[in-house]
């Protein structure tokens, strides 16, 4: 079972993690590009620097810092697992959220530790970075979401949340907070003031598993198992969806929310987020393998050594001409998926 995905900041690489194994993707040239086995735990959450290059990973076992480009082992910010992490707009600092009701800050050059937020009464689910690198949000099982200044790590505000299943997503300008707060709404909070200024819903009992704005500042998109939504936060209006009829166990959406990746037993779906339509199938095989569907029928196989380094792509003797993953549609999903 695929437990997360994270899509690098030019769209170009998706990280997806099962168990112990972490695979980078190549969607450009459709290639699985690499294979990272970690040393202990599972992998349920990472996240990639602003510059691409570099991949935070934890939940079952420790925080771990790769170097995608680098076959040399990862360095270990702690061996506590964080429920999520997230990092700074300069990629110099790393946030975690933990189950001890804290929200941890790492320098990434030294991996030394450089404050604790404390306040949260319960375990920390997930954690949010500003765009502009000044503020950082924290959702807990308190039943709040707390915004806090980096720097100094005070708290500005507590703000009320309603479930203990949440998504944090910033505004391109950093003023605005959206979280999902309920399975059929979710709300916009002025960050700065601390006040609510909206709230947008939707009429399916369908929680949203991801948010993501679009660069315009002003289209809030949001992903569920099933179903894809888009509002204009500037007048609360709907005015997108999309029913995907592909289910999943989670979601991500790209940077710029033009594609979804929907996690699932055996790998990774990807769909248009403005149509719902197929883009291709991300498939985890057994000793570090991948497959990659195209919508014909089409596929490639790739490999790589569960060290860490990359053995490259090798397409199988079955294989027909292969069409370019960023012009394809994606086959009928296996069955089961």
């Amino acid at each position: 079972m695929v437990e997360t995905t994270a899509w690098s900041p030019d769209g170009r690489l998706l990280a997806s993690g099962d168990d112990r194994t972490i695979r980078i993707w190549d969607l450009a040239s459709a290639q699985l590009r690499r294979t990272m086995v970690l040393p202990s735990g599972r992998v349920g959450t990472a996240a990639w620097s602003p510059d691409g290059t570099s991949l935070v990973t934890s939940r079952g076992g420790p925080v771990l810092l790769w170097d995608i480009n680098s076959d040399d082992s990862p360095k270990m910010l702690t061996s506590d697992g964080a429920n999520a992490v997230s990092w700074s707009a300069d990629g110099r600092t790393v946030a975690g959220a933990f189950g001890d009701h804290t929200v941890r800050l790492w320098d990434v050059g030294s991996q030394g530790m450089l404050r604790s937020l404390q306040g949260h009464t319960a375990g920390v689910r997930t954690v949010a970075w500003s765009p502009d690198g000044n503020l950082i949000a924290s959702a807990s099982d308190d039943n709040t979401v707390r915004v806090w200044l980096a720097d100094s790590g005070q708290l500005m505000h507590s703000l009320p949340a309603t479930t203990q299943e949440r998504v944090l997503a910033w505004s391109p300008d950093g003023k605005l907070l959206a979280y999902s707060s309920s399975n059929t709404a979710i709300q916009l909070w002025n960050a700065v003031s601390g006040q609510l200024v909206g709230e947008l819903r939707n009429w399916e009992d369908d929680r949203a598993l991801a948010l993501r704005w679009l660069p315009d500042g002003r289209t809030l998109t949001a992903a569920a198992t099933s179903r894809v939504w888009s509002w204009d936060t500037e007048n609360g209006k709907l005015v997108k969806y999309i029913y995907t009829h592909m289910a999943g166990s989670g979601a991500t959406l790209s940077h710029d929310g033009s594609l979804v990746a929907l996690n699932s037993h055996y790998g990774v779906r990807l769909l248009e987020a403005a149509t719902g339509r197929p883009r291709g199938s991300l498939v985890h095989l057994a000793d570090s393998q991948g497959l990659i569907l195209s919508p014909d029928g089409h596929y490639r196989a790739a490999d790589s050594d569960s060290s860490g380094s990359s053995a490259g792509s090798r397409s199988v003797s079955a294989m027909r001409a292969f069409t370019p993953f960023t012009n394809a549609l994606m086959m009928d999903s296996p069955r089961g998926w």
